[in-house]
């Protein structure tokens, strides 16, 4: 029976894109293959398509970094990765320790999801923009044109 049941949460783990080897490590720790399970299944909830493998890798995440002060908020956040508003770590980063800082009393959800960068998406042109804004400003307040070629030595061509 109890290995029956450990197939059974082996597939589950697996079927969020965790490699058997990685599978059977969770199952070794009781404490994370609960958290995880109980991620997975509320995830489920939300995911009528099924859990792809990034979202599996950012719930692993939930389930590895959820602090014990903040286990009761695991369906909340878990809402949150599973409806694909937090779809980085660095945001599930930030939602970690908004929760953990906020561990009692109501979420405010507005101040929570400005503090994640919900609904904040940046490209990789719009981090070129902000870098070439960035060195034209610093061009400007140091006075200088920086040369937009440099040779192998150092010196502008």
């Amino acid at each position: 029976m109890a290995q029956a049941m450990a197939d059974e949460t082996k597939k589950l783990f697996m079927s969020i894109g965790l490699s058997e080897n990685k599978a059977l490590e969770t199952l070794k720790n009781e404490t994370l293959s609960e958290q995880l399970k109980a991620a997975i299944e509320e995830a489920q909830k939300h995911c009528s398509d099924g859990i792809d493998k990034a979202t599996g890798n950012l719930l692993y995440h939930v389930a590895t970094k959820l602090k014990k002060q903040v286990k009761h908020r695991l369906a909340f956040l878990t809402e949150y990765v599973a409806s694909g508003n937090i779809a980085t770590e660095l945001q599930l980063t930030a939602a970690l320790e908004y929760l953990l800082h906020h561990a009692v009393g109501q979420v405010n959800v507005a101040v929570f999801e400005e503090h994640c960068g919900v609904g904040v998406s940046v490209t990789p042109e719009d981090i070129e923009n902000a870098v070439e804004e960035l060195i034209q400003n610093t061009n400007t307040v140091v006075g200088k044109t920086i040369p937009s070629t440099w040779d192998f030595d150092g010196r502008s061509s």
